[in-house]
């Protein structure tokens, strides 16, 4: 099972994207913050919302808004060609 529930503040403003076959995508940022052994630290994750959820998450969310997210997690991954 692949679920995921974030609460943070979106970091940029939201990124529309309309695909070839009509559906909207709204990527943007979000930061989340967690206490490891009494220090604060803050994860940076890229979120994209898709279809209807992206419509109306371009309507009311902005860069400093609070929000909750649930849904999966996708890992991406790629080799840096000047590290090696």
């Amino acid at each position: 099972m692949n679920n995921l529930n974030l609460v943070g503040n979106i970091t940029r403003d939201l990124e529309i994207i309309n695909t070839n076959s009509g559906t909207m995508l709204a990527k943007c940022g979000l930061a989340v913050n967690k206490k490891v052994q009494g220090v604060d630290k803050t994860m940076f994750i890229d979120i994209t919302f898709f279809g209807k959820t992206a419509e109306i998450a371009t309507q009311y969310l902005h860069k400093g808004s609070k929000i909750a997210v649930s849904g999966s997690l996708e890992l991406d991954q790629w080799d840096d060609a000047q590290t090696g």
